[in-house]
């Protein structure tokens, strides 16, 4: 029937991109949404996808999420929304998941003190089991509470209680988090207040009285074998992990690497480059497109032009490469989802499919710079370019330098 709506799937394949037919069907938004739809390379049957998940998968949060953005609101509670900040933080603090836990249950003023015991109908004596004086809420218990105070004062964090006597406690480690941006102060601060807890909890469960010197003591000391632990495993992630550097596949065996670019205009370059194991180029590409706006569609577009290319070629014993690692682990897993990015997914490893063997690898950005130029200069071209054995003049001195690194 004239001036019927008709399914997405028929508008991309007619590739009515003029805009009239589209603009007539569906609102701008829409519009925009349907124009940035990377299109499978081999079909398949049209599936109800909810792009405001990550998996592509429906659910109530998200809607409601959704709806109160529509509605310009909020999306957290109205409890949580003046100390959004502090749960960001929080969260990064370099400390003990165990101590994060506790500081978010202090933030939420969700710790079983007598105070919120004797609120929840506990018939107990609310008053601090510590020092006797005012009811045990958590403020009393952190802060005002004398032992409380003296472990702060000294504390290598010289923190003065005083001055806060006047704020709840959200409000006082709002204010700090504006004022301090020391993350070994923090996560000093955070393993205080831990041990704080823990003292308490200690004489009112074992009736045994640690010294204040001790709190602080353990405190300094989770602190640092903390960072020293969290610094073996960078350096274990370092000589495990990635490549920084681009390094040469076994002989036979051809390596293909792969980059996006983000243009400002809304287009994005891919870029790819194919080696063997004497770093020699058996094919190089550059092509900008349009309509892609999320950065790991866009890295996966870019892998799965590469390797078609590649197998176009006669390359069928491979190594892709990106330091995109979502994709990688991705195809490592053959994680195909009901995302865009899911199909461009789909895509690459049925292409994969027909080499003799292929295997995924991350490198990064260090070692993806020859591949990265490429997708920049895309936009010196109108047309998709593929170079057989040879690389423009823009990139010939990152791959010289690369081979040289194999030298090395």
């Amino acid at each position: 029937m004239e001036g019927e709506p008709r399914l997405v799937s028929e508008l991309i394949e007619e590739r009515v991109w003029n805009g009239s037919l589209l603009n007539a069907l569906f609102n701008q938004k829409e519009v925009n949404a349907i124009m940035s739809i990377p299109l499978s390379l081999f079909g398949g049957q049209d599936s109800w996808t909810w792009h405001y998940n990550a998996d592509g998968n429906f659910s109530v949060r998200s809607a409601y999420f959704e709806e109160l953005k529509a509605k310009g609101q909020p999306s957290t509670s109205s409890d949580s929304v003046e100390y959004v900040p502090i749960w960001k933080h929080l969260w990064k603090v370099q400390t003990l998941p165990k101590v994060k836990n506790f500081g978010w249950r202090v933030l939420h003023g969700a710790l079983p003190v007598r105070a919120n015991l004797k609120r929840r109908g506990m018939e107990v004596d609310e008053k601090c089991p510590m020092c006797g004086e005012g009811a045990e809420d958590i403020a009393h218990m952190l802060c005002f509470c004398p032992d409380a105070r003296f472990i702060w004062r000294i504390s290598p964090i010289r923190l003065d209680i005083r001055c806060t006597s006047s704020l709840k406690l959200q409000e006082w480690v709002k204010a700090m988090v504006t004022n301090q941006k020391d993350e070994r102060w923090w996560r000093l601060f955070w393993n205080i207040a831990w041990g704080i807890w823990k003292r308490r909890n200690v004489w009112v469960f074992e009736n045994k009285k640690r010294r204040v010197e001790e709190v602080v003591d353990k405190a300094v000391s989770m602190a640092g074998e903390y960072e020293r632990a969290f610094e073996a495993l960078g350096s274990r992630r370092e000589e495990g992990g990635s490549n920084t550097m681009w390094a040469s596949p076994s002989m036979g065996t051809y390596k293909i690497n792969s980059d996006a670019a983000m243009f400002e205009d809304g287009s994005v370059g891919l870029g790819v480059i194919a080696r063997d194991y004497m770093g020699d180029v058996m094919l190089s590409s550059s092509w900008r497109v349009q309509g892609v706006n999320a950065v790991d569609v866009a890295e996966a577009m870019a892998a799965r032009h590469a390797l078609k290319i590649a197998v176009e070629a006669g390359l069928r014993k491979v190594i892709l490469e990106t330091d995109c690692k979502k994709l990688v682990n991705h195809l490592k897993k053959g994680c195909c989802d009901l995302t865009y990015f899911g199909r461009v997914v789909s895509d690459i490893l049925q292409i994969a499919s027909v080499c003799n063997e292929i295997s995924f690898s991350h490198v990064k950005r260090s070692g993806n710079l020859v591949a990265h130029k490429l997708a920049r200069i895309s936009k010196d071209y109108v047309d998709m370019i593929v170079w057989m054995e040879e690389v423009p003049s823009q990139v010939i001195d990152l791959v010289d330098h690369d081979v040289m690194n194999l030298k090395d």
